[in-house]
């Protein structure tokens, strides 16, 4: 497929198609306060803190070279708006019917939680008395869970298909769909397994999550997932490729 063409001539210099230059953009489409915000986050953990300025610290990160700035570097700091990030999103009261909607198209960071807001303002909250002091608050779903889900598809998304990530909640389900099917020997069935060694389709953006704190490098997402549904009391996800992408659906 062309999809393997690209990831084929991608892995001959060793590199992956978000670091490559961004050649219709620059410098002056980047924002310097997320990516100060980035090292505020970065440095909670670093043992040596990152100390240079926003623009040498792109530099040092590879997502600023002399060519221009990375793929990834736009995807992640840009100032406005890109067609390429976009995630659609809705509240179905039927398989057609749609009763809410939000289109989102913002850097990568802040689509996490634009997201995971649109999900908790559709889904139930009940109070469980537990004899605690407090009351234990019970959603639909496992929240942690859910952002979980949310952050596997933005950083593993195939960003060269023109597709859009979807995702569709309905009464008793949430499907998530994103573009960019597993990658290499991968399957479902290893997936599930824990079977495999993570392989890492957007290389600049996976680091940079890292670095944030955000993910783990090394495919423990899955496995997260899945546990947190399990102590939750609910069955566990569906994964499935489909088309040109996957799609994980959550039943409540």
């Amino acid at each position: 497929s062309a999809e393997e063409v690209a990831r084929y001539h991608y892995q001959t210099y060793n590199t992956s198609w978000d670091y490559t230059i961004a050649n219709e953009h620059g410098l002056q489409d980047i924002s310097l306060e997320k990516v100060e915000r980035f090292l505020t986050l970065a440095n909670k953990t670093r043992e040596i803190a990152l100390s240079d300025s926003p623009v040498d610290t792109l530099k040092k990160l590879e997502l600023l070279r002399s060519e221009g700035i990375s793929k990834a570097c736009l995807l992640l700091f840009m100032k406005g708006e890109s067609l390429l990030t976009t995630i659609e999103i809705g509240r179905f009261q039927t398989e057609t019917l749609i009763k809410d909607a939000k289109t989102i198209k913002t850097d990568i960071f802040s689509e996490i939680d634009s997201t995971l807001q649109f999900l908790v303002k559709h889904l139930n909250k009940r109070y469980i008395i537990t004899g605690n002091p407090q009351r234990e608050e019970r959603w639909d779903y496992p929240l942690d869970a859910l952002r979980e889900i949310i952050i596997n598809a933005i950083v593993h998304r195939d960003y060269s298909n023109s597709s859009d990530s979807v995702i569709k909640i309905f009464d008793d389900k949430i499907e998530f769909f994103n573009p960019g099917r597993l990658l290499g020997s991968l399957t479902v069935p290893k997936l599930l397994k824990g079977d495999y060694i993570s392989t890492i389709r957007n290389k600049q953006i996976a680091q940079i999550f890292k670095e944030a704190n955000i993910i783990e490098k090394y495919g423990s997402g899955i496995r997260r997932i899945i546990e947190s549904f399990r102590r939750y009391g609910l069955p566990a996800p569906k994964f499935r490729e489909t088309g040109e992408g996957f799609l994980v659906t959550v039943f409540k």
